[in-house]
């Protein structure tokens, strides 16, 4: 991209006057032209080869799984949209889209064609996925969706699994354990005449039973749990609204070509500044040989590493060498 001020354009000394861009016009239309013609050509073989693209979005309610919940109060059960927007451009996932739409495209690829957005104020997420047909773009953004939500199921499927299989070993050790705590209780007999009954039993079997009724009662909400998490429902999401209809969302041919053209016309004012100075300094070099010098320089040393300029460059820096050889 070219990028200079009008100053720039007509302005190539550091003492230079401002050189009317109307006189440039007149006398270099002839230069001129033909930037805005290559401009226009390159605007539209651009166009031409990126081809179109089109967008389409579902809007989607995310529900909080056992996973990643950020309060264990129902009304306050909320989800880190940031951490599901990066979960759904993350490799996994994608892999797993591209197999579900039969595309070799990588990771990569697939992740250009995405825009995630939250809904300000709500729980709602905003996926596009943008393809070069209609008909993709509609069934990419569904199917994209679909994954999403099904990989959110599975993770948290996974994790209740784990939490389940933890609490399985937990229940059984904690029956161990009472199944201990009853046998020391057993021949204990506060009332007794043997070995293990006096006061002495009495204590050491009410300190038992006390850690007997704390065991049962854990193990009552270790079971209690279970129970629960046997019975639960996991609901990832919800689609509110889509796939939407395809939208172009590209700028329109008219705009890009016509970016084409103005290019070139900056260009090709560009070079037409450099060369009036060029010229001026021409008509100075013989009388006024210091003069058309620093001009000379003042155009390579602005325009010496830009490509477009390279012709007029080359003629300065030639016209400068040869002026170096009169001294």
């Amino acid at each position: 991209m070219v990028v200079m001020s009008v100053k720039h354009i007509a302005d190539v000394g550091d003492d230079a006057e401002m050189v009317s861009l109307r006189r440039v016009v007149r006398h270099s239309w002839w230069l001129i032209a033909p930037f805005v013609i290559g401009g226009l050509i390159a605007g539209a073989a651009f166009d031409s080869a990126r081809g179109q693209y089109f967008e389409s979005a579902v809007q989607v309610q995310i529900i909080a799984t056992i996973d990643n919940r950020l309060s264990a109060v129902r009304s306050e059960q909320l989800v880190n949209l940031d951490t599901e927007s990066v979960t759904l451009r993350s490799d996994p996932l994608l892999k797993a889209f591209a197999k579900a739409i039969y595309s070799d495209a990588d990771p990569a690829a697939l992740r250009t064609r995405i825009d995630v957005t939250a809904v300000p104020g709500s729980q709602v997420l905003n996926i596009a996925y943008s393809a070069s047909t209609r008909r993709e773009a509609t069934r990419g953004a569904r199917v994209l969706v679909a994954v999403y939500l099904q990989r959110r199921s599975d993770t948290a499927t996974a994790t209740i699994d784990r939490e389940k299989d933890a609490l399985t070993t937990q229940v059984a050790v904690a029956r161990v354990s009472i199944a201990l705590l009853a046998e020391r209780m057993a021949p204990l007999q506060p009332n007794g005449s043997g070995p293990d009954s006096g006061p002495a039993a009495a204590v050491e079997r009410a300190q038992l039973n006390a850690q007997l009724n704390a065991q049962i009662a854990e193990l009552a909400q270790l079971e209690s749990r279970r129970y629960q998490l046997d019975r639960v429902e996991i609901t990832p999401g919800e689609v509110l609204r889509g796939p939407s209809p395809p939208r172009l969302i590209q700028p329109p041919r008219a705009l890009t070509v016509g970016g084409g053209g103005l290019t070139g016309l900056f260009v090709g004012l560009a070079v037409a500044a450099i060369r009036e100075r060029l010229a001026t300094a021409d008509s100075l070099a013989s009388e006024h040989p210091s003069q058309a010098r620093d001009m000379y320089e003042a155009i390579l040393r602005l325009y010496g590493d830009r490509a477009w300029a390279a012709a007029v460059v080359a003629e300065a820096r030639q016209k400068l060498d040869s002026l170096a050889g009169k001294r």
